[in-house]
């Protein structure tokens, strides 16, 4: 499943995805478009991590696994200018090491 949107979106997993048994869910900008902000991710470990988009980052990636996606995370986009989208009020909930959502197209 793809996500794309064009001022807002909000998404959250209600079902499975990816390693949860359901497909990875990637949300992406027009390809130009990048992102800022960060996501807090966690596992039931009590390990958890923020993470940052690097420069380039115009896709996020959740795979129900390690890059979350488990049912209950919640991922916020907000358009801040003519390219750039502002990634908040995210919380990823995944499972083993946890590696960043990050990545490009």
């Amino acid at each position: 499943m793809t996500g794309l949107f064009t001022d807002e979106g909000f998404f959250i997993t209600r079902r499975p995805v990816g390693g949860g048994g359901g497909e990875v869910v990637d949300i992406k900008t027009d390809g130009t478009d990048k992102f800022k902000g960060a996501v807090f991710t966690a596992v039931d470990d009590g390990v958890e991590k923020a993470l940052v988009p690097a420069a380039t980052n115009d896709v996020i990636t959740l795979n129900g696994t390690t890059k979350g996606g488990i049912v209950g995370s919640v991922v916020q986009v907000t358009a801040i200018d003519a390219a750039t989208y502002l990634v908040h009020n995210s919380l990823l909930i995944g499972s083993g090491t946890l590696v960043t959502p990050f990545a490009d197209a």
